[in-house]
């Protein structure tokens, strides 16, 4: 059925994470014992892989780590999550009474997402018991490293579910001293910035910690570094040097940084999202940037149609989008993408005009791009906690940042209101924190009617500008790049089919 491809969160409806993931609530599961089931079913494979990240059976029996092995060909589940963790480790996530609140899988094979969580729950720390025993804590970068330090008898904590590191987190270490190590690339290093400006209130020292290079992490440096304990001891002490010494560091110190930032994009990973569009994307260097992209325009230009095009492209891609909607209900954005399946009018299928046939085989083909994208319906009293919790239960399920559309800026920026930040900077904030893409469409009667806020904060600008229609009966528009950050500005031409709610370009 096609609504069941989308989730749509009503706000008046209370409603456990669970169920606004998984479809069932956390009482129809027992965690025990699933977690006594996924016991017995450490296998040779398991154990190899746990092996290979330098985890003992001693750890492996302590943590309570389990397996769901693979399936060949049909099969019942013996356990009411089916083949949700399908080849993964699975590591119980505690409370501070020591009760099971979460389940965390891990794939030993090259599955994305690596990671998923069962219910990705927010205020959560693995292992919690650190936290009450030790005055000084290592904030690292996931399940592993946490581990990893346990068999060190080092304090180490994570959160444990890949969701972003809040307040509420940051509370958690009050009075504490407090070495954030997360991952050693740009993004691990930006992150722990913005960590230790959230915890700098709350914890008594903050220090951040800088791993050798080539290394990918804290068990990766385990694993791979002669004497780790030792080595990892000298990297704390020294982070504490340099803070004393040189609270303010040098460009120097980023030259590393930005080599490894520089050789990403020459091999030609830097994230780009494709729209589709050959000329644009050529103009972005491969397509959208991580960052803020905003698509503005007249009243049914076909900003919405737009958007609507790449999340269906990037999904398809197997890419997580969420697609926030005030204006349009998940039901009238699903019929766009059929529309464009069958090449007939939105307005057709609106109306209920083809042969439910005609509409099951186009949904087929929708299916595979309907997987990975998530509709959430939101009215005027939506929260902005609301909308980050929303993004990090997908991310939690996913295990990987979804790109981020919103159909109304003004809408959003309604509800943005109750931040002391502008609208478009926590934008920005967003696309930081979860190193994500946001695209967003703005209302606007003319390019040169955009707001400061919005052009001084966008990574890319686009205007959507009609010149009138087409001989073959598709609307003539001009599409001009009004600001992009990393590269040219520029116009292209394009064609809207309204019959077919397609864009093209014209060649």
């Amino acid at each position: 059925m096609p609504l069941q491809m989308m989730m749509t969160i009503d706000w008046g409806c209370p409603v456990s994470q669970g169920e606004k993931i998984r479809g069932a609530g956390k009482a129809d599961w027992n965690l025990e014992e699933l977690v006594q089931d996924f016991q017995k079913n450490m296998n040779a494979d398991a154990l190899y892989y746990m092996e290979k990240r330098g985890i003992t059976q001693e750890s492996i029996e302590q943590f309570r780590i389990g397996f769901e092995p693979g399936r060949i060909g049909f099969y019942v589940a013996k356990h009411p999550l089916g083949d949700y963790f399908e080849n993964r480790v699975i590591i119980p996530v505690l409370s501070e009474e020591g009760q099971i609140v979460d389940l965390v899988g891990r794939a030993v094979d090259l599955r994305e997402p690596k990671y998923k969580a069962l219910y990705g729950l927010e205020d959560s720390f693995f292992p919690e018991s650190v936290l009450a025993e030790s005055d000084d804590v290592v904030l690292c970068n996931g399940i592993f490293d946490a581990m990893t330090l346990a068999q060190a008898n080092l304090p180490g904590v994570c959160i444990p579910n890949m969701l972003g590191f809040k307040e509420v987190h940051a509370e958690r270490f009050k009075g504490k001293r407090v070495f954030i190590c997360m991952g050693n690339d740009e993004t691990g290093r930006r992150e722990a910035r913005r960590m230790q400006n959230l915890l700098e209130p709350h914890a008594a020292e903050t220090f951040i910690v800088q791993l050798p290079e080539a290394v990918r992490d804290i068990n990766d440096m385990f694993v791979r570094v002669q004497s780790p304990v030792e080595v990892f001891v000298k990297l704390l002490n020294l982070s504490i040097e340099e803070t004393l010494y040189a609270p303010v560091a040098p460009d120097i110190r980023q030259v590393t940084v930005f080599n490894e930032e520089y050789m990403k994009r020459h091999r030609g990973s830097s994230f780009h999202l494709a729209t589709g569009l050959e000329r644009l994307d050529a103009m972005l260097s491969g397509g959208l940037p991580n960052g803020i992209t905003l698509i503005a325009g007249e009243p049914s230009s076909g900003k919405t149609t737009f958007l609507k095009q790449i999340a269906d492209r990037a999904a398809l891609l197997q890419q997580p989008v969420i697609y926030m909607t005030w204006d349009q209900s998940p039901f009238e954005l699903w019929s766009m993408s059929i529309a464009r399946a069958m090449g007939v009018s939105r307005g057709s299928v609106l109306r209920g005009e083809h042969e439910p046939e005609h509409i099951y085989t186009a949904n087929q083909a929708y299916m595979q791009a309907g997987k990975m994208q998530w509709t959430l319906e939101f009215g005027s009293s939506t929260k902005l906690a609301q909308m980050e919790a929303s993004v990090e239960r997908v991310m939690a399920v996913t295990g990987k940042p979804p790109i981020l559309i919103i159909d109304d800026l003004n809408r959003f920026m309604a509800a943005a209101k109750e931040a002391s930040s502008g609208s478009c900077f926590i934008l920005k904030e967003w696309a930081r924190e979860w190193n994500t893409a946001i695209l967003a469409a703005v209302p606007s009667e003319g390019e040169l009617s955009l707001s400061l806020d919005q052009r001084a904060t966008a990574d890319v600008l686009l205007y959507l500008k009609p010149l009138g229609w087409a001989a073959d009966r598709a609307r003539a528009l001009k599409l001009m790049l009004l600001k992009n950050r990393n590269g040219k500005t520029g116009e292209i031409p394009i064609k809207f089919y309204e019959d077919r709610t397609l864009f093209t370009d014209i060649l």
